[in-house]
């Protein structure tokens, strides 16, 4: 079962007021889709271009969920007034878990953040790569830096043996003690 979902929308373009429709994605699940999400990074993801040769970014919500990241976030059509789009958020986001199988679905559905626009959908995508990246070696490792060791470059000691101790070295009763008393 797929997690993406898309819909033809019937969209005005703002420069010439021709009306046409456009295949859109709606729901965006990023190992699905890696392409799309390649396009959001640029900010080149909902451009359309009307009949008429004018491109534009399409008013349409967006739902990206992103497993590996554990995240999911709304952006609102822009100039939506907020119940609408809060209805629109909790509709898709009612087709996103209901797309993901019970096992697979994990408390993070639960946190779905919002941006403003598709800008701060790349913004958080780009912070995301960054906490997923190891940190950046920068400089040389300490040991270029530190001067050489002489005690680690140095033969191991050689330690004397012990003397044995001779047979009239040692006693072969112990000592008595005297009572009092």
């Amino acid at each position: 079962m797929t997690i993406s979902h898309r819909e033809q929308l019937t969209l005005i373009c703002p420069q010439c007021g021709g009306g046409f429709t456009s295949d859109l994605w709606l729901i965006v699940d990023a190992q699905e889709q890696p392409a799309a999400r390649e396009a959001m990074l640029h900010e080149r993801f909902h451009r359309v271009t009307c009949p008429n040769g004018h491109t534009f970014a399409a008013p349409a919500p967006l739902l990206y969920h992103d497993r590996a990241a554990q995240l999911v976030v709304f952006v609102p059509p822009p100039a939506t007034d907020e119940i609408v789009w809060r209805d629109t958020a909790r509709d898709l986001h009612a087709v996103l878990v209901g797309s993901i199988p019970i096992e697979e679905r994990g408390l993070y559905l639960a946190d779905v953040q919002i941006t403003q626009d598709l800008s701060g959908l790349a913004h958080l995508l780009r912070k995301a790569e960054r906490k997923q990246q190891p940190p950046a070696r920068i400089g040389r490792p300490i040991t270029d830096v530190l001067p050489r060791d002489p005690v680690a470059d140095a033969p191991p000691l050689k330690r004397k043996p012990k003397p044995t101790p001779t047979a009239a070295a040692v006693p072969t009763t112990p000592p008595r003690r005297e009572r009092r008393g």
